[in-house]
């Protein structure tokens, strides 16, 4: 999935508001949390609560499976604070 989510970020074709505007023009390319206009870089970036408590968890996640998949420590630590940050 990983996989596919990344050839849809790269490719500008991620389902967000933006995108559906261009089938439907009833969307008014806002994300309803924040109301700013959703593309796919916003999807990374969007200050709104709950994508940031959501984006957390992820990174919590993430370093728990690599730990438990027996990535070398300093690896299972890194990764996730880079992507974080």
């Amino acid at each position: 999935m990983y996989k596919q989510w990344l050839a849809k970020q790269c490719l500008v074709i991620c389902g967000t508001q933006s995108m559906a505007a261009h089938w439907d023009v009833s969307h008014d390319r806002k994300f309803p949390d924040c109301r700013r206009v959703e593309n796919t870089m916003r999807l990374n970036l969007c200050p709104a609560e709950k994508l940031t408590q959501l984006w957390t968890n992820m990174m919590t996640h993430c370093h728990k499976w690599l730990y438990h998949n027996y990535v070398h420590p300093e690896l299972a630590y890194w990764i996730p604070e880079y992507i974080q940050l």
